[in-house]
C-alpha cells in the first residue's frame, strides 16, 4: 500500500514493521563540573549516575555487560597508566540496579573516566484479541558516561564536564520505520503505541533523577520523528 505524507507518497512494507537499526535514537545530558579534581569522587559520581539510569530504565532495559576505562593517578593528579575492564552478567536473571552499579567500585588510586553499560531491550507487542506480549532484544541499548578532562602542570588532571547518554538501536518506538534490507517505509503505528509512553516515562524519570535536562537528542534515520522524550 501507499501512504501520502509530506514530501510525496511512500510505499510501505507489509512485513514485520520494526527491528534493529543502528543509531535509531540517542539522548544526552551534559553536566558542568567546573574543573573538579580527578580523584575518588569521580568514581562515586559515576556509580550514582549509572545507578540512576538503571532505576529509571528498569522497565525497558536489562543490563548485560559493563565496560569501563580507568586511569591510575598520582598525588599530584598526573595520569600514570590506563586500563580497560569488562564485566558480563548472567542473562538468566536480572540483577538489581544497586548490585549492578556496585561493580563500578574502582579501587583507589584508579579513577574511572568512561563507562558503557550494554543492555537488552524489552519490547511490548500487540497480539490477538488486544493481548500483549513481550520480546527481549539482546545488546540493543547502551548507557554511556564519560568525563571531559583537562590538565596542566600546576593543578594536574581535572574534570571539566560529564556527559551521560542513552542510545537505542531498536525502532519499536517509531511510527514510520525503515526496513534495513529494502529501505521501504513501514507503518509501525500499532507497535509504537505500545512502547512510546514507556520510553517517554523512562527518559523523564532519568532526567528527573539526574537533576539536569536532556540537552541533545539525535536520530540518524528518524530525525523528523525524534523528540526530547522519545519519538513523536
Amino acid at each position: 500500500m501507499k501512504i501520502e505524507h509530506e514530501g510525496g507518497s511512500q510505499e510501505f512494507s507489509k512485513q514485520r514493521t520494526w527491528g534493529r537499526l543502528g543509531e535509531t535514537g540517542s539522548w544526552s545530558i551534559d553536566i558542568a563540573l567546573d574543573r573538579t579534581p580527578l580523584d575518588a569522587l569521580a568514581n562515586t559520581w559515576a556509580q550514582r549516575f549509572i545507578e540512576k539510569f538503571l532505576v529509571a530504565f528498569e522497565p525497558l532495559c536489562f543490563p548485560e555487560q559493563i565496560q569501563y576505562e580507568s586511569v591510575h593517578i598520582d598525588d599530584a593528579g598526573r595520569i600514570l597508566d590506563e586500563r580497560d575492564e569488562r564485566i558480563s552478567f548472567d542473562s538468566s536473571g536480572k540483577p538489581g540496579s544497586a548490585h549492578f552499579a556496585s561493580t563500578l567500585q574502582v579501587p583507589e588510586p584508579w579513577v574511572m573516566t568512561t563507562a558503557f553499560v550494554r543492555c537488552s531491550t524489552m519490547v511490548t507487542l500487540p497480539g490477538l484479541d488486544r493481548g500483549l506480549s513481550t520480546e527481549r532484544v539482546p545488546d540493543s541499548a547502551e548507557c554511556y558516561l564519560g568525563y571531559v578532562l583537562d590538565s596542566d602542570d600546576k593543578e594536574g588532571t581535572r574534570i571539566h564536564s560529564c556527559r551521560i547518554a542513552f542510545e537505542t538501536s531498536v525502532d519499536a518506538w517509531v511510527r514510520k520505520t525503515l526496513d534495513p534490507e529494502t529501505w521501504m517505509w513501514r507503518d509501525n503505528t500499532a507497535v509504537a503505541e505500545c512502547n512510546q509512553l514507556r520510553l517517554a516515562s523512562a527518559l523523564r524519570a532519568w532526567e528527573q533523577a539526574i537533576g539536569s535536562p536532556i540537552t541533545e537528542w539525535v536520530s540518524r534515520y528518524y530525525p523528523d520523528q525524534i523528540s526530547r522524550f522519545g519519538f513523536l
